[in-house]
Formats: C-alpha cells, structure tokens, sequence
C-alpha cells in the first residue's frame, strides 16, 4: 500500500516585552510572560488539547492503521512544562499507542543553520535528548525551522547522523519531479532520504479550508480523500506538512475542521489508504532519485526562500549581530546567558520585522503585540544591547581574575574578548 504521512508542528514562542532604550542597562527582564501564557493558553485550549484527544480517539478506533509524526519545538516543551503541564501529560500519551513518531528540529526554532553550524548542530542535539527523555524515542527524522532546507543544509543533516529530513516540494525546485515520491539528498556519502510536503494538499488544508471564496468551499472528507487517491493510483505516496494550530485557531471549530479530519481518517481507511510515518515509510520504500536543491527554500509559499526571515536591513542587521555575540557567550560559562541568547535565536523574532506586506499582515494582525515591524526590531535591538552590556562584563570579570591590567583597555567587546583569552 502506498502512504500518507500527516506531519504535525508545533512551535511557541516567548513575547518580547516593549523594552526600551531606558531599560538597558537595568533589566534583564525581556519576555512578556503573561502575554506569552495569554497566547499559549488560546492555542491549548482551543486547538491543541482538542486536537490531541481527536488523535488519541482515532487510534485506539483505528490501531496501527492510523499515525502522525509532530516536530515540537524545545522551547513549546518547555514552556507546556512551566505553565501548562497537561499539554506534556497529553503528548505523552499520545506517544504510548506507538502511533506517533516525533521529530528533531533546532531546540529554539532558530535560523542557526543559515548563521553558525556549531550553534545549529549544538540546538539539534539538546532538542534530540529532550525528545528521548520525554517521549522515549530517539528521532531520526529531522525537520528544520521554518523547513529551511538546501543542499548545505542537507549536508549538516547528514554529518549528525539522521536517516531522513523533510522539505517543502515547490515547483521552482522540482522542476518536472514530483513532490509525491522520496528522494535522497544530494551528493552525499551516507543516503539520506528527503520527505517534501505536497504544497497543494497542504495548502487547501492550511490556508483554504474556511475560505468561503474558495472554489472547493465547503471542502468534503470525500472530495479530499478522492484527491489523495488519485495522486496514489500513480505516485508513491503523500505527504501533507500542517501547522497543528490549523486545527482551532487558524480554522476555528466553527468551520467544522475538526469534525473533517475525524470523518477523512475513517473514509480514507474505508477506501484501503494507508497511514504512515517517515522511519516506518523509509523502512519499505527507496529513494530512486537525488533531489538538487543549492538555494535555500522554506515553508512560506510568498517567495519559497529565506527571504521572509533574512530579506531586509533590520532583518540581517539583528541576526549578524545575535550571533557573533553567540560565539563570544559560548565561551562563557554562564548558563542565563547562553538560554536568553538562544531563545533570541527564535525565528519568528525575525519574521516579525518581515516588511512585506502579506508576512506583515498576518502576524501583526494575529500574533504579535508590537504594531509594525519597525517595533519589533527597536525593541529586539535594546534587548540585544542589554544582553551585549552583560557579556561584557563578564569578559571585564574574566580578564580582573587573570591580573590584566585593564585601566587602559577600551570598551570594545572584541578587544575585551581577546584580553580575556590570555
């Protein structure tokens, strides 16, 4: 039989507090905690626990006919921990029936795979061990932030030892391929298979379900299900690549998108379709082709790159500086440094400044309480400064308890990091 693989992500972030020039210097409190739960909540109880007990209902209905796989982010457990324990109790459940697999990803969501291997292979590993520890798995399927994925990328994915990692199938990197067959990365000595989300399928799920405009609204489990069976009659399989909010908060309950995946699963099985997960699919199907990718592409359908996240002067100017001081924090031993730059790391930090008019749209009207972009990043940037002040001092520190004269050395951070290597 040939497979659908429904993969699942799920990623939270800390708010940044509207930190001013004022603070800097006199706070080390940067994230809005009780806007952070506000959101969280909204999205746990109106999609994610909800969802989750859709799931474990459709398993034990179901049994070993019906899977997913999730990519939580470390920072979402974390977070679920502190203030919302029943979210972890839930997926932890979810994970005894045996029919979820569970993914690896950068442990903050950053774009450190575009910025600093080290940081990026360092984030993957914590977020590895984090996943094992909770859920008694140990990933070999990687999915990147934002899905980010080029051949260099590849390369680090398979430098750490993964068997499998997923991408988005655009056209402009397809070319005539298709995103409905398994690939192995390019040119490298291990085989490394690469799942790529069917954009379509994903789409009409993600962004149309609700969309009264749409030509297919409302969109029947019937006519989805025919859609899928028709790729399968002469493709290998499918997979549909979902934020789980999609569930909930992006559709509402209202629009009967809960009710739509419950009545999918069971027509689908009904008509002799399989459901599966990337390390069982790979255990029986083999990647024939390599897939050749050299520009970075990633989940957004506006440009399909990294321009989202990179593209403009605010966005390059924050990221260059997060993280070269990165590089001199991790030579520090100092635990509250070295969390507070890596939550910093968090894509969706960068989005916020995106200044294209549909990223703006959607997340200052959705998601962030700064206005525009431009606040964003002032108030990511006097962050960024506090944190620079801070690892200074601990250069200064470091450089005293070495018996360095420092009357005459200057203010620079780089100058200080050089005495204090000494």
């Amino acid at each position: 039989m040939k497979p659908i693989c429904f993969y699942f992500q799920i990623h939270e972030d800390y708010e940044l507090k509207n930190y001013d020039i004022f603070s800097i210097g006199f706070s080390q409190q940067y994230f809005n905690i009780e806007k952070t739960k506000e959101i969280l909540a909204k999205k746990i109880y109106d999609s994610y626990l909800p969802m989750n007990q859709l799931l474990l209902k459709l398993f034990k209905e179901h049994g070993s006919k019906f899977k997913v796989s999730f990519s939580i982010s470390g920072v979402t457990l974390d977070l679920f921990e502190k203030y919302f324990p029943d979210m972890i109790s839930s997926f932890k459940e979810l994970a005894k029936t045996g029919n979820v697999e569970f993914l690896a990803e950068t442990y903050y969501h950053s774009l450190s795979s575009l910025y600093s291997k080290d940081e990026f292979e360092k984030q993957v590993k914590i977020h590895s061990r984090r996943i094992e520890e909770l859920f008694n798995q140990k990933p070999t399927t990687f999915r990147n932030s934002e899905l980010l994925y080029s051949n260099e990328i590849g390369e680090m994915i398979s430098d750490m030892g993964f068997s499998s990692t997923i991408a988005f199938g655009w056209n402009s990197v397809l070319k005539l391929k298709s995103p409905n067959s398994l690939y192995k990365v390019h040119n490298q000595k291990k085989d490394v298979n690469i799942f790529l989300g069917n954009p379509q399928l994903s789409s009409d799920l993600e962004e149309k379900f609700s969309d009264t405009s749409w030509m297919h609204y409302p969109l029947s489990s019937q006519t989805y299900c025919s859609w899928i069976s028709t790729l399968l009659e002469k493709e290998d399989l499918v997979n549909i690549f979902l934020e789980y909010e999609t569930f909930g908060i992006t559709h509402r309950k209202d629009s009967g998108i809960f009710d739509f995946f419950e009545h999918l699963i069971s027509h689908s099985l009904a008509n002799s379709l399989e459901f599966s997960t990337p390390s069982l699919i790979t255990n029986h199907l083999e990647a024939k082709e390599t897939i050749d990718i050299p520009s970075t592409i990633s989940w957004t359908n506006t440009f399909e790159d990294a321009f989202s996240w990179t593209g403009n002067p605010m966005q390059k100017q924050s990221s260059a500086e997060l993280y070269e001081l990165g590089s001199m924090i991790s030579e520090i031993d100092d635990p509250m440094l070295s969390e507070q730059f890596r939550i910093l790391t968090n894509s969706n930090y960068f989005y916020k400044m995106c200044t294209h008019l549909e990223t703006k749209q959607y997340f200052h009207g959705k998601f962030s309480h700064h206005e525009t972009p431009y606040d964003s990043y002032i108030h990511f940037m006097n962050i960024l400064r506090d944190l620079t002040l801070r690892v200074k001092q601990k250069y200064e520190e470091k450089i005293v308890s070495k018996g360095v004269d420092t009357s005459s050395s200057t203010s620079s951070l780089e100058e200080l990091r050089t005495l204090a290597m000494r």
